[in-house]
């Protein structure tokens, strides 16, 4: 007996634009590697879409039902993918994610270094991100057929949830009513997914793809077989951080504290924290939206924090400095794909970069540490130094005092265990 899997195309049972698709499985099937296509927008004008989060950042959230019961869900979906595709390799995100994801990350050191007779150094060194320029295009009414066919990308499920990934066959006999939601932002919000904010855009129509084994008999087997996946899952929480008034030329120190309950009673092993400016000068210049759009984490001065977890400082002193941040992002979550003056704090020189990417300075300054614990109480205190407008400019540094939503991850665990009743339980371990 050998498998024979085949691959099913399936429309949205429900899609509107701007609000919502959704997806409902047939029951009674063992089906794998779900995908899906043409996620996206199309514009009255030739655009561009964002830089980290590319066509996907349309979407802000995504969910996965049985019936009515959730199975996992992903939350502020633009934000947590701006961060987590920065956890690919380099060679990954530009060889891959920026072709299916349409976004431009992943970066070269292109230039030449010269010593003259007299011993003087020049250099033409710059880093780069523009090699090809055109993935994340944006096409409008009147381009071709064919360059409008390209304006949406496909997104793998596996690599949203972990329950799909860890579960190599999915049994819709048991999972009967398998649904896959996906929410769209506002037609205002859209406008910070595409660098000509005067564009006229509205999402696409997506559909799916999925294998799944065709052989009856086989089929039987591996849904009869399952056994329960113990998998991933992400929760997230946000709080703000108020803008503070300072007088011009000026500094002015800031600390505010926090009860977060939206990680209570559950195991914690990692926390991500993102630093989002409420300012628009942080993300968009007149009717132009900046590379990142709104899915950054902008650097603050002297950014500070203490995590305090069940009543127990989680550092010895303040998490503060951006090496050290950045080395405890390297011990949690590995791998990490930014460049010099990303994760800087109002970094003027800037002759490495090139003009493409002089947009994304200071704007990707995350901060995660590792937790391993079931959380009972979660207290955070933050700091920064409030940073006031120079020369009479009111948008100077405006993003260093002004409001900052903090976006908070906790990755957690979940399982998933048949009862032997024909059901199953949902809970987190």
């Amino acid at each position: 007996m050998s498998s024979n899997y085949k691959v099913e195309f399936l429309n949205a049972s429900y899609n509107k634009q701007n609000f919502r698709s959704e997806f409902r499985f047939p029951s009674n099937m063992a089906i794998k590697n779900i995908r899906v296509c043409n996620i996206g927008l199309e514009s009255n004008v030739d655009t561009r879409y964002s830089e980290n989060c590319g066509a996907l950042c349309v979407i802000d959230s995504i969910e996965l039902y049985d019936n009515a019961t959730l199975l996992d869900r992903k939350n502020h979906f633009s934000n947590w993918l701006a961060m987590n595709n920065l956890r690919s390799s380099n060679s990954d995100n530009q060889a891959v994610r920026r072709v299916l994801g349409k976004n431009k990350l992943g970066y070269e050191v292109v230039g030449s270094v010269s010593v003259a007779l007299d011993g003087s150094v020049s250099q033409s060194v710059k880093i780069v991100n523009n090699h090809p320029d055109t993935v994340n295009d944006l096409w409008g009414a009147a381009a071709s057929d064919k360059e409008r066919a390209n304006n949406g990308c496909w997104l793998n499920i596996a690599d949203v949830f972990d329950f799909v990934d860890k579960t190599p066959v999915i049994s819709t006999s048991l999972f009967n009513h398998l649904r896959l939601v996906i929410n769209y932002k506002s037609k205002t919000d859209l406008s910070n997914c595409v660098g000509n904010r005067l564009a006229n855009v509205n999402t696409l129509e997506p559909f799916c793809v999925f294998e799944y084994e065709s052989d009856p008999q086989m089929a039987n087997m591996l849904m009869n077989g399952y056994r329960g996946t113990t998998f991933v899952a992400v929760e997230s929480d946000r709080v703000i951080l108020d803008a503070k008034a300072v007088a011009d030329e000026a500094l002015s120190h800031q600390e505010q504290s926090y009860l977060i309950k939206g990680f209570n009673d559950k195991y914690i092993s990692k926390m991500i924290i993102q630093t989002q400016p409420a300012n628009e000068s942080a993300y968009k210049i007149g009717d132009a939206t900046l590379a990142f759009g709104k899915e950054v984490s902008e650097s603050q001065l002297n950014w500070a924090l203490q995590p305090r977890v069940n009543g127990a400082n989680l550092f010895p002193g303040n998490l503060e400095g951006k090496m050290k941040r950045l080395g405890l992002i390297s011990d949690s979550l590995g791998q990490w794909n930014v460049v010099p003056g990303q994760n800087w704090c109002g970094l003027t020189y800037s002759g490495f970069l090139d003009e493409n990417l002089l947009q994304t300075r200071s704007k990707v300054d995350y901060t995660a540490f590792n937790l391993e614990q079931v959380v009972k109480e979660f207290k955070l205190t933050v700091s920064r130094n409030a940073v006031g407008h120079t020369g009479g400019v009111v948008s100077e540094n405006e993003s260093l005092r002004s409001q900052v939503n903090l976006y908070l991850w906790g990755v957690t665990r979940k399982t998933v265990v048949p009862n032997g009743k024909g059901s199953y339980v949902v809970a987190y371990v």
